[in-house]
């Protein structure tokens, strides 16, 4: 597939896979690694990163980002704060993984580094939209936390759940 806005081009392969029995992930790394490279551990272990930018394969999957290839930060999540008569809040966007319910990501938020706590439906302070994106395995998501009153700073990490 090839994309222009009239001044850049992007070349993207897309290898379609027609009846062929995989989970979502085992797809997902078939989209992205050679054949060879499929039953490589150091390639296409969920808990490491053949890339090196610092997301494990399983994240990628999540996020829906290229695991053989390195990915700037904002391809995976673009993170704002913004500050208003509310307080302040942080806007996290980011693909969320529609297809495979026994692996989930989920935010956690801490003041501390010391106690945190799961930021989901269940948390007031946390809420989460989401459209159809472009890929029909991928919602586009913006999740938005609004702080308490004296949490500066504020931490979150992104934490993998109910994995294989």
């Amino acid at each position: 597939m090839e994309i222009s806005d009239g001044t850049d081009t992007r070349t993207l392969a897309i290898p379609i896979l027609i009846d062929v029995e995989m989970t979502p992930f085992e797809g997902f790394l078939a989209a992205y690694f050679p054949e060879e490279e499929l039953y490589d551990p150091s390639k296409v272990s969920p808990l490491l990163d053949p890339d090196f930018d610092g997301l494990s394969t399983l994240v990628e999957f999540l996020l829906g980002t290229n695991p053989a290839e390195p990915n700037l930060s904002l391809e995976a999540m673009k993170i704002s704060e913004s500050i208003g008569e509310g307080g302040r809040t942080l806007s996290l966007d980011f693909k969320k993984r529609l297809d495979d319910p026994s692996i989930q990501g989920y935010f956690w938020g801490s003041d501390n580094l010391k106690d945190w706590t799961r930021m989901d439906s269940s948390n007031p302070l946390y809420e989460e939209t989401g459209n159809q994106g472009e890929n029909p395995f991928y919602e586009d998501t913006t999740g938005t936390i609004t702080l308490p009153p004296g949490t500066d700073p504020y931490f979150i990490r992104y934490q993998v759940l109910d994995v294989f």
